[in-house]
């Protein structure tokens, strides 16, 4: 007599250890910035702190952008000292 081949391997232990991990609330690594979301296939991390998410949602980007022709020290000190816009 044959028995048929069984090729899934995943176990009950897998099947508990993967409702485990989805009933696992998101934490927050970083206010604000980086989450861990539970996925079937492990941990997701969202890093909400990157330029694509911020022009994503319309917030300007950490760093100065743009060109910017300076012809004096004071103007560039006072340039590189200011706030970002």
């Amino acid at each position: 007599m044959t028995y048929p081949t069984i090729t899934h391997t995943r176990t009950e232990a897998d099947a508990v250890a993967e409702a485990a991990r989805l009933a696992a609330e998101p934490r927050t690594l970083e206010a604000l910035k980086v989450h861990a979301l539970p996925t079937t296939t492990g941990i997701h991390i969202v890093d909400l702190d990157t330029d694509a998410h911020r022009k994503r949602e319309g917030v300007p980007p950490m760093r100065k952008t743009g060109t910017v022709a300076l012809s004096e020290h004071g103007s560039f000190a006072a340039y590189v000292s200011s706030p970002r816009p």
